[in-house]
């Protein structure tokens, strides 16, 4: 395309979302005033275990602002250490939630949601909880098809695949399947008790209601062996189809502002469209970022609790600043380093996607996700110093002369 017109094209794109901005915006639903890092949360736990994540809430206006946390719809699974904080302007601010099954819940799979809130405004973050007992003898992965575009009254394939991890032998299993949304509705659920000799491939079919609600639903498996229970699960999204109504006519809806708000709708699709296709484009996607911010969390909160156990031993305060100063300047090159290997596995999915490997890329974003991000090369490559290193370190500073009071301060 001629590159006069993509940036006519732009230009006009950015005029008319102005103006529906300035009609429909500042005089009534503003702008998001804050973000979530979590798209979804999802909670793998065995009986009477324990788990604990930290979702991040950024403050995007120039003001201090007060939030509220709570989880809903899954009981006593899930609490919160700040039910009600405040976040600085333009700061971020980390919220942990942990997760604990006790033999009250007995093994499934459970779901919620997250809701923060702040002045009017709130995100709703789903939460997905497997529960599955102490030993699971029989496992279950499956695929999902369609993947994109699930309306209303649409018929959802499912291809199941049981394993025996214990090596049984020829068993009969109770599989237990179902779609629910995230008020724990169910809206298709069924039994079978298919036959098990190493692994057994299961496709399922069925009819979504043509009724049913847009929002996000779970496609949950679960299998029951003797006291074994193991759960799998997979989120899917539901569209709803819109008819485009081709009566319009500028003169009978009012003349040129009817015919600005039609090109204002038409330039807002366009954006949305670019948004959903960077952000949202499938679920696999959001997998694999959620494991980048899963590892850059678990980095943050491994190295704080490394800085905390060194000063708690250190004795000077330009000791102490040393120690922070070498600590920040390792979480930097530590998340760049996990920057490094995201940005190379995106690529390599990007790959796979131009060439329709669908299965090649869920295969490989549950290899990534068995393998992590190489930390030990990572940490290996960048070493937590000691108490005694931070020591030394001032120590032949000294010796050669040099001033260390700027560090006391």
């Amino acid at each position: 395309m001629n590159k006069k017109i993509i940036v006519i094209a732009a230009v006009l794109t950015v005029v008319l979302a102005s103006i529906f901005a300035y009609f429909f915006v500042f005089k009534g639903n503003g702008f998001a005033s804050f973000q979530v890092d979590s798209v979804i949360l999802k909670v793998a736990i065995k009986s009477n275990s324990s788990f604990e994540t930290y979702v991040r809430v950024s403050n995007l206006e120039t003001r201090m602002k007060e939030f509220n946390a709570k989880v809903l719809d899954i009981g006593n699974l899930a609490s919160l250490d700040k039910p009600i904080f405040e976040v600085g302007a333009e700061e971020v601010e980390r919220i942990k939630l942990s997760f604990y099954n006790s033999e009250r819940n007995a093994p499934g799979i459970y779901l919620g949601k997250l809701i923060i809130s702040s002045e009017g405004e709130e995100i709703k973050v789903p939460i997905v909880v497997e529960i599955e007992s102490e030993d699971v003898l029989f496992d279950a992965n499956f695929d999902l098809f369609p993947t994109e575009k699930i309306f209303p009254g649409n018929k959802i394939n499912a291809e199941i695949k049981i394993f025996d991890l214990a090596k049984i032998g020829t068993a009969n299993v109770e599989m237990n399947y179902f779609v629910k949304d995230f008020s724990g509705k169910k809206i298709i659920e069924g039994t079978e008790n298919p036959v098990v000799k190493s692994q057994v491939l299961i496709a399922k079919s069925f009819d979504l209601p043509k009724d049913l609600k847009t929002g996000d639903y779970v496609f949950g498996v679960v299998l029951t062996y003797k006291s074994s229970v193991g759960a799998s699960s997979a989120l899917f999204s539901v569209e709803k189809a819109k008819a485009i109504d081709t009566s319009f006519s500028s003169s009978s809806f009012g003349g040129s502002i009817y015919l600005i708000i039609f090109l204002v709708a038409i330039a807002l699709m366009f954006v949305m469209f670019v948004i959903y296709s960077i952000y949202s484009r499938d679920l696999l996607m959001i997998e694999l970022r959620n494991q980048y911010g899963q590892e850059l969390r678990k980095q943050d909160e491994f190295l704080v609790e490394k800085q905390n156990e060194n000063e708690k031993n250190l004795e000077t305060p330009e000791e102490i600043n040393l120690n922070r100063k070498i600590f920040r300047e390792i979480k930097k090159k530590r998340a760049e380093l996990i920057k490094k290997v995201h940005e190379k596995r995106v690529s390599q999915i990007k790959h796979l996607k131009k060439l329709n490997q669908t299965q090649e890329i869920r295969r490989q974003i549950a290899e990534w996700k068995k393998k992590g991000y190489e930390t030990a090369l990572i940490e290996s490559r960048i070493k937590v110093p000691s108490v005694k290193d931070i020591q030394n370190q001032i120590n032949q500073w000294k010796k050669k002369g040099y001033n260390t009071s700027a560090l006391e301060r």
